[in-house]
């Protein structure tokens, strides 16, 4: 009988009730999905029953090299590994054991005791047998719990990279709604300006800051459903209006070029912080005009992207200005300081100024 063929008839007999206490669920399912695994349970130097850890025996420990715990599980009774077994992880977590699972047969939880956050965050991986389908139940017990896979370490090293990945997610996930209270209590000139821009393009009328501002504070901030089960999308130039009248942004066609496209010349740089200063210094020779509302557009709390003045690029971190700085024509500076995505707004801000101040202007360009 093939793994496969035995998860199927682990299941089977899951749902037919058949194991009926801890003993036969060891028996019947956590030694028989070892030996599949390759462990050799018969060699209590590799799979130890009853491994005791100060006053608690363990259901198993498995060893690599012989003799030398690198996982525990503890078995439950059908239906009872619905919370964590907080003594076990502990004791894991005391004598360096690498990785603990608590299951009840059908139920299978992988924690690595030794990662940060509570006991419930450290785990990296719920396997329920009866969700999955037996060939994706093989390859799951196979890559963490493999005696070859362990043996190698690689178990061990999908084991930390699946967990890192789910707690960088948490935190990401528990970081937004922080990072928009700040926005809406800071109020960030360049996030007031952005809304600004956006109802401009909708209905061809800025609003002032006042009126932006206004109708920030009647939001709930960490509740506002912002871009829900929106698609993420490559970034192209926008298309604006100006005065109600719809102005063509061309979409640069080769994938090839970084830089600018202006009156039939490329102007080609190096990835990102060399195309904006490229389309400043258009702005700044051609388009003198526009430079105050881009100033004004793109200035934060602390910091702006233009000035007269080197020293206010970072009003209050004056050890950025020397490193994070390029002139510009006719005693402008620039501030190089900013992420891709900050960069991509400001162009955008940059060409849209440029056409609502002079008309539309065949301008293109690509980070």
């Amino acid at each position: 009988m093939t793994f496969e063929n035995s998860i199927k008839d682990i299941v089977n007999s899951i749902k037919q009730r058949e194991f009926l206490n801890e003993a036969e669920i060891s028996n019947g399912v956590v030694l028989r999905v070892l030996n599949e695994l390759g462990w050799n349970v018969y060699d209590t130097k590799r799979v130890k029953p009853q491994y005791r850890i100060e006053n608690k025996m363990i259901d198993f420990a498995l060893c690599f090299p012989e003799n030398k715990p690198i996982i525990i599980i503890e078995v439950k009774a059908l239906g009872k590994a619905v919370n964590t077994d907080e003594q076990v992880l502990t004791y894991a977590f005391k004598t360096g054991i690498p990785v603990a699972i608590l299951t009840d047969g059908q139920e299978w939880h992988f924690y690595l005791p030794a990662e940060r956050g509570s006991l419930t965050e450290r785990r990296f991986y719920k396997l329920d047998l009866l969700e999955r389908e037996a060939k994706e139940v093989v390859e799951i017990l196979q890559g963490y719990l493999g005696y070859e896979e362990i043996r190698s370490g690689a178990a061990l090293q999908k084991a930390r990279a699946d967990y890192e990945k789910q707690y960088k997610s948490k935190e990401i996930d528990e970081a937004i709604p922080k990072a928009w209270d700040k926005l809406l209590k800071d109020r960030d000139s360049l996030f007031i300006k952005l809304i600004s821009e956006k109802v401009a393009d909708i209905c061809g009328f800025e609003p002032s800051n006042d009126v932006v501002i206004a109708f920030l504070e009647k939001l709930n901030p960490t509740t506002l459903p912002l871009f829900t089960n929106q698609p993420t999308k490559e970034y192209t130039p926008r298309n604006i209006s100006i005065d109600n009248t719809e102005v063509i942004i061309p979409k640069l066609s080769d994938p090839s070029f970084h830089g600018v496209k202006f009156n039939n010349q490329e102007f080609k740089t190096k990835k990102g912080i060399g195309v904006l200063q490229q389309l400043l210094k258009i702005v700044v020779t051609e388009f003198p005009n526009s430079l105050s509302r881009i100033e004004t557009q793109t200035k934060g709390n602390s910091r702006f992207l233009i000035s007269k003045q080197k020293s206010q690029l970072y009003k209050n971190r004056p050890d950025l200005v020397e490193k994070y700085s390029k002139e510009l024509p006719n005693n402008w500076w620039l501030g190089t300081n900013y992420s891709v995505r900050e960069m991509e707004i400001f162009c955008d801000i940059i060409v849209n100024s440029i056409n609502r101040e002079y008309g539309n202007q065949n301008i293109t360009w690509k980070l």
